[in-house]
């Protein structure tokens, strides 16, 4: 079976930027976020050779999930300065690469994976997507895993339950429980992962939850969880990865070209990776 490789860019740049130690260019400029991003993507395309990949971004607007809830990720801290320089070059290397790059207005990364994902089933490909997030965890199944090349870790259906406990089905259900802190989505207040794990193992799903809630035991808890019903079920509207966006693709479109090799050696040159290029590539790159 063929293989479609869809990787989240913002996660594993964001991961490199904090990974590797500080590195810069002739000019000063930071660059170790693109040297840990450059050299995972060059382990990805050596050592897995996928027959189709894509770059997923995110874009600079709002996502629809702001206007359901106006704090969604309100919380989270300006881009640091150091990682700020970075950002523009990734499209270079993408560009110098050839490999296929998409975003979409209105949405984010994860909603294209969603949609490149189900959209991957129609020509029967296995689906990996190269992400160590947890959102991402829903939409594993028989022909789709996680691939952590931060941990190198693959997660598959039973990888999943292991790792956090729930079914890929359940997972949107358990985040719409237990919110996500990092995306500031609160979920039910006073639930923590042992307890949606548990109500899950016994009730299925979220809605489940609420049609049984007098059945659940402890007043607390139940207390909780009618306090917070309005929350949980719009957390759920947030985790819920879109999975129908019409990107207008064709399989061919998502085959890798070839490398611009002069485009590389000058950009190599230009971000002071060119001593460490036995590292990254074979000598002729």
């Amino acid at each position: 079976m063929k293989k479609l490789f869809l990787v989240d860019v913002s996660s594993m740049f964001f991961r490199a930027f904090y990974a590797i130690p500080p590195l810069s260019s002739p000019s000063g400029m930071p660059t170790n976020a693109l040297y840990g991003f450059l050299s995972m993507t060059i382990k990805l395309l050596r050592e897995i050779k996928p027959d189709y990949m894509a770059f997923c971004f995110d874009r600079p607007e709002p996502s629809f999930r702001s206007q359901i809830f106006p704090q969604y990720k309100a919380q989270r801290k300006e881009m640091p300065d150091d990682l700020k320089p970075q950002v523009p070059y990734l499209r270079k290397l993408t560009e110098v690469l050839g490999i296929p790059a998409i975003d979409k207005l209105g949405y984010e990364a994860d909603d294209v994976i969603g949609s490149l994902v189900k959209w991957g089933r129609n020509f029967d490909l296995e689906v990996v997507i190269v992400s160590g997030d947890k959102d991402f965890a829903q939409l594993v199944s028989s022909f789709v895993s996680m691939y952590d090349t931060m941990k190198n870790l693959r997660y598959d259906s039973q990888g999943v339950v292991d790792k956090w406990g729930v079914t890929p089905h359940q997972m949107v259900d358990y985040l719409s429980l237990v919110g996500d802190s990092s995306d500031n989505i609160p979920g039910v207040r006073g639930v923590g992962p042992k307890g949606a794990i548990k109500l899950l193992a016994e009730f299925k799903s979220l809605d489940a939850i609420y049609e049984n809630i007098d059945n659940i035991s402890g007043k607390a808890l139940q207390t909780k969880l009618r306090e917070n019903k309005e929350m949980a079920f719009k957390s759920r509207e947030l985790v819920k990865i879109v999975e129908d966006i019409d990107l207008g693709f064709r399989l061919e479109d998502l085959r890798l070209k070839p490398v611009d090799r002069a485009m590389l050696r000058n950009l190599l040159a230009e971000l002071g990776f060119k001593k460490k290029k036995k590292n990254l590539f074979s000598d002729e790159a």
